[in-house]
C-alpha cells in the first residue's frame, strides 16, 4: 500500500487507499478520496452492519462495530482511524468495499 507523502496524493489518485504516517513515521490512519461518498458509505455500512452514523459540521462519522471510525468528509476524503488491527482489517476489506461501492453506481 502506498504511503501518503504529500497532502494532495489521495486527490490525485481517487479510490487508492493510502497509509497516513504523521510525525512518528508510524501508520496512524488510512485515507482515500472518492467522488462517490454515498456509495462508499453504503458499502462500508454493508461491511460493518452495526455501524452508527453521526453527522458533524463537514463530515459524517461512522462508528464501526469493531471500534474503528470512518470519517466521510464533504470534500470526498475518507479517513479510517483505529488501532493497528482495525486498520489491518479495513485494509483487507477495502477491495470488497470498493467493488460494492462500484456496483452501486
Amino acid at each position: 500500500m502506498p504511503v501518503r507523502r504529500f497532502h494532495s496524493e489521495p486527490l490525485d489518485n481517487p479510490e487508492v487507499l493510502y497509509e497516513d504516517r504523521k510525525q512518528t513515521g508510524k501508520r496512524c490512519n488510512l485515507i482515500f478520496f472518492t467522488h462517490s461518498r454515498a456509495h462508499y458509505r453504503a458499502a462500508i455500512e454493508e461491511a460493518y452492519p452495526t455501524s452508527r452514523a453521526i453527522r458533524m459540521d463537514n463530515k459524517l462519522k461512522l462508528e464501526l462495530s469493531d471500534g474503528g471510525t470512518v470519517s466521510i468528509f464533504d470534500s470526498g476524503i475518507i479517513v479510517i482511524q483505529g488501532k493497528e488491527e482495525i486498520l489491518d482489517a479495513f485494509e483487507n476489506r477495502f477491495d470488497t468495499i470498493k467493488q460494492s461501492a462500484n456496483r452501486r453506481r
